[in-house]
């Protein structure tokens, strides 16, 4: 776990450009055996917490149009997950995964209004929501074959809102993403001698009903 020293400064009154800036964040990961046959699986995390702070100067004090303004920042992330492997026969191998992670942004703006400048505002505020999840077998069929097979699935949630007070207009923004994406894939790959090739496809479908099928293959040889 960390804590910013500038926080630290800041809440003791230093001077940073007349902001008032913290962050600190914090992350863990645990592995542990599972099984007799060599399989391991992990929990890992993170989350960090970041803000920034700017407040309107009397307007004895201005120099500069941002001095007249309330400046708030904030943003809050994180992630929390796990991780199995698990050792198969014939060198194939078993993972799979699942993570839950957002990220909660808000930012504010208000002016010091005067009778020659109008009052401005703006706020900025989005929140991400994300799950993803994953399986696969990897490995070898032989010394010159190998392939992986398996599936990703994300299911994203992500809400914005956004207003503008300007002079002459005002806007507003509420919006909403809420959608899952599955890819399931398979790879093969051969390698003799000089030569190597890959071959593989990824089909992509969206709840927002659409859909792709991606297909790739790489050659090489070594001269």
């Amino acid at each position: 776990a960390r804590y910013s020293t500038v926080g630290l400064l800041s809440n003791m009154g230093v001077n940073f450009g007349d902001e008032k800036i913290n962050f600190q964040d914090f992350s863990f990961n645990i592995n542990t055996l599972v099984g007799d046959r060599g399989g391991n699986i992990s929990f890992f995390g993170f989350g960090g917490y970041s803000s920034n702070k700017f407040y309107a100067k009397d307007s004895s004090e201005w120099e500069v149009d941002k001095d007249r303004f309330t400046i708030l920042y904030d943003n809050k992330t994180f992630a929390a997950g796990t991780r199995l492997d698990l050792p198969l026969k014939k060198s194939f191998t078993f993972s799979s995964g699942v993570t839950f992670s957002g990220n909660d942004q808000n930012r504010t703006s208000a002016s010091v209004p005067t009778p020659e400048l109008p009052e401005q505002a703006s706020s900025l505020a989005t929140n991400r929501k994300l799950i993803s999840a994953f399986a696969s077998i990897t490995g070898k069929w032989s010394p010159k074959f190998s392939g992986e097979f398996g599936a990703m699935v994300n299911h994203n949630r992500e809400v914005l809102h956004s207003y503008d007070l300007l002079p002459t207009s005002t806007s507003n923004v509420d919006a909403i993403a809420d959608y899952t994406l599955v890819q399931p894939y398979g790879q093969l790959s051969f390698r003799t001698g000089r030569l190597s090739a890959i071959a593989g496809v990824r089909y992509m479908y969206s709840t927002y009903k659409q859909s792709s099928v991606d297909p790739r293959i790489n050659l090489q040889y070594q001269l």
